[in-house]
């Protein structure tokens, strides 16, 4: 609906962001600025709300903030956001219902879809048209006419997410033979389990093996963020996912593995509006990180925490801090099988100049010789979206202090 033309041409200014858990109202707001003026600015509270007023004055606008906040910090979002012209909307996408709800928010509660509403997105959305218009035909008639509406509403329960999965997880197998097959396992599945764990197990456990954890990599990023694809592709060659294949290297491989994960609809693209050439943003559902997380700290593959504290984590191999506001993270054990470290916490413009400062003067005393920096230097143009900073480093045998501007993976 965001991307359809009358809502194009009903708004004159258009923006939608997405963002993880706990983000505070001045972070969001910047974020709004950054989609607005397409550009990474980096600015004070103060300035951030200028900036909107000249923004968002400019006509009516619809603003999407998909991702869960505070009441507090909403009243606050709304209290910096211009009135605009009449007809202005402000959008919230959340999981949870308001605590409140005041005469302006009139809340909007999504309900299931029927038989013939599930049937329409699972065609919509099953995109099989490369295989022939013959193949193609046969295939929307079995759907149509035939008992698979009937099928993909019963395992789906008409929840969208598990339709468009099923979909992407159909698109690769062959009609009817293997489509039968799929069919009558869910259904058995669907009494035992809930019916889009069912669904989103079958698509994780029919990806191939290196695929798996491309896509288990998303657990250790924050839940409903935007990444680039090409730095994406980046982490997964660092962690050592990727090898080459059929003549291919190990970037264009990752980058094949990227595109099957968005066809299966494991993996959604960004609107249109964040797409420039050579910089897609790509993200996974909430539901669907949640369920990578699980499956990820089963397997010992992401510990994943969101505050000082962290336990003994003697099997991890990676650990992903994602306390947002705390720049440091005491790790009092010692960690033989780590292998990396994510990091993810809201940077403030003061914070940051100090840090620039502080880097100026460093540079007339740095600690790595020539051939050190050399190295380095050419590890970052190889690999742009890893980051790493001497000031960083692990210190010590049992304490370590970790400092989140030292992160792998900066988002």
């Amino acid at each position: 609906m965001y991307e359809e033309y009358w809502t194009k041409n009903h708004f004159d200014v258009q923006a939608w962001v997405s963002f993880a858990p706990n983000l505070s109202a001045s972070n969001i707001l910047k974020l709004i600025i950054q989609r607005l003026k397409e550009d990474n600015v980096t600015c004070s509270r103060g300035e951030a709300r200028k900036n909107l007023k000249e923004e968002l004055e400019k006509g009516k606008y619809l603003l999407v903030i998909d991702g869960e906040v505070s009441s507090t910090e909403w009243k606050s979002i709304l209290n910096d956001l211009p009135d605009g012209m009449a007809g202005s909307k402000v959008v919230q996408i959340t999981q949870t219902k308001p605590e409140s709800s005041p005469s302006t928010l009139q809340p909007i509660e999504l309900e299931d879809l029927n038989e013939d509403e599930a049937t329409n997105l699972f065609l919509k959305t099953l995109f099989m048209k490369e295989k022939g218009k013959k193949y193609w035909k046969a295939v929307k008639e079995a759907v149509g006419k035939n008992h698979y509406g009937k099928d993909i509403f019963e395992i789906t329960g008409g929840l969208p997410l598990a339709v468009v999965l099923l979909s992407g997880l159909l698109r690769t197998k062959e009609y009817p033979g293997e489509w039968e097959k799929v069919f009558d396992y869910l259904k058995n599945k669907a009494i035992q389990w809930k019916r889009l764990d069912s669904v989103l197990s079958m698509c994780f456990d029919d990806l191939p093996h290196d695929m798996k954890s491309c896509f288990l990599y998303f657990a250790a990023l924050p839940v409903n963020t935007l990444i680039r694809a090409r730095s994406l592709v980046c982490m997964w060659m660092a962690e050592g996912f990727l090898r080459p294949k059929d003549g291919k290297q190990m970037e264009k491989v990752g980058e094949q593995y990227l595109k099957e994960l968005i066809a299966r609809r494991l993996v959604n693209l960004a609107p249109m509006e964040y797409e420039a050439s050579g910089d897609e943003r790509v993200a996974v559902q909430t539901k669907v990180h949640d369920f990578l997380l699980h499956e990820a700290q089963e397997a010992s593959f992401v510990e994943v925490h969101g505050g000082d504290d962290i336990p003994i984590l003697s099997n991890a191999r990676r650990l992903s801090l994602q306390n947002h506001r705390d720049k440091y993270a005491a790790l009092a054990n010692y960690l033989p099988k780590l292998r990396s470290i994510l990091s993810n916490f809201e940077e403030e413009v003061e914070a940051r100049k100090e840090e620039d400062q502080l880097g100026t003067v460093e540079k007339e005393e740095d600690p790595l010789g020539t051939e050190e920096k050399e190295e380095e230097k050419q590890n970052q143009q190889a690999c742009p979206c890893l980051h790493h900073s001497a000031r960083g480093r692990l210190q010590g045998d049992h304490t370590h202090q970790v400092c989140h501007t030292a992160t792998p993976a900066r988002i």
